[in-house]
């Protein structure tokens, strides 16, 4: 008996406190107040951006201005045309993105793809730059049939040492058979050196990569 009136009682203090905490926070920030509808969209955008990541592992995520303010780690839209302002260099750089992603993609399948259009891109930052790419490629022998990818790679900062590294690429068929992935610290991206992970000789891609500024594939 003499738990069950703790228990009660400890309930019923609960209830007091939520109610009083309520009551103040009612007082002072009405439902009208800026703060208040703020609080109040920041949360609706949160459940909002973490169904979109669940859905999409990032790659299409929405616009959401009341989170951005109160949230430094998010993943955002970079570039999705046309609702983009880009600027030629910074799409020609996502262009060249791609194709270390493509070409990453094709060492690993023995394929032949070539980017021909970056599709759209989110970021998300954090001792570099997380890219979440969707492109379409295209290989030689199918004339103007598309396959469109999505690809995950980070860029790092520029100093001590700059490097990329793709984490992955795949179809966007969703199937797992088209995930190319590698664990963390493969398919690292360093200035002066292009080694197979097979052996210590330079690799066949090393020339064919297109990228202004970026340092070289290397696996490790």
């Amino acid at each position: 008996m003499a738990d069950q009136s703790s228990t009660c009682f400890a309930s019923h203090k609960k209830a007091e406190i939520l109610t009083h905490l309520a009551d103040s926070h009612n007082r002072h920030y009405h439902q009208t107040h800026e703060y208040w509808n703020k609080e109040r969209y920041s949360i609706l955008e949160q459940r909002q951006y973490e169904r979109d990541v669940c859905s999409t592992q990032g790659f299409e995520v929405g616009y959401y201005p009341y989170l951005m303010r109160n949230s430094s780690s998010l993943i955002i839209r970079y570039y999705c045309p046309p609702d983009s302002n880009l600027s030629d260099d910074a799409i020609a750089d996502l262009h060249g993105l791609a194709n270390h992603a493509i070409q990453f993609y094709n060492s690993k399948e023995q394929t032949n793809y070539s980017v021909v259009k970056v599709i759209k891109t989110m970021t998300d930052g954090g001792a570099g730059t997380w890219y979440y790419m969707t492109f379409q490629a295209s290989k030689p022998c199918d004339g103007d049939h598309l396959r469109t990818f999505e690809a995950k790679l980070f860029q790092s900062i520029p100093l001590p040492q700059p490097y990329i590294k793709v984490d992955f690429v795949r179809l966007k068929t969703g199937a797992v058979s088209s995930l190319i992935e590698e664990p963390y610290g493969a398919n690292l991206i360093q200035p002066q050196a292009c080694y197979s992970s097979s052996s210590s000789s330079f690799s066949p891609f090393a020339g064919k990569i297109i990228l202004a500024k970026s340092p070289i594939l290397i696996d490790v």
